[in-house]
């Protein structure tokens, strides 16, 4: 990896080109925008400003793929929230069978985020439980 550092410009018509200062020279890398998210560049923790490009071929796919992936995993895992999030409005409004229907919901986006690799099947399970457990406990009372 070349240990850059970025620069801003003032262009605001070249929001695809990125400038990088490299070892005491300037140069301006394109780098394609992925899903609206134009960070495609590898930092290291407590890297101070500094980007890390690869100078692979292959290594910079494998940068362009873990960003899409990124960004589809973090929008699974925020409408599983959602989904969950939904529940409990549903549980606190003491609306059981609108609570049932949510919780049917979440739990069927539970297994598709486990089948499509985007939680693990334990955590889902843990979930899935812990909803049922309080839905449950509602329903009795």
């Amino acid at each position: 990896h070349t240990a850059c550092r970025m620069r801003t410009t003032n262009n605001a018509a070249i929001e695809d080109d990125w400038a990088f200062e490299c070892r005491g020279t300037f140069r301006t890398v394109h780098i394609p925008r992925v899903a609206g998210d134009a960070k495609l560049l590898v930092t290291s923790p407590g890297s101070k400003g500094y980007l890390f490009m690869a100078n692979i071929k292959s290594q910079k796919k494998r940068i362009l793929t873990n960003e899409k992936r990124r960004v589809r995993n973090r929008d699974a895992r925020t409408a599983l929230k959602t989904y969950i999030k939904r529940f409990n409005a549903a549980l606190a409004s003491e609306d059981t069978e609108l609570a049932q229907a949510e919780y049917d919901t979440a739990s069927r986006a539970l297994d598709k985020a486990v089948s499509k690799g985007f939680i693990h099947r334990n955590n889902a399970a843990n979930k899935k439980s812990s909803m049922a457990l309080r839905l449950n406990s509602s329903a009795e009372e």
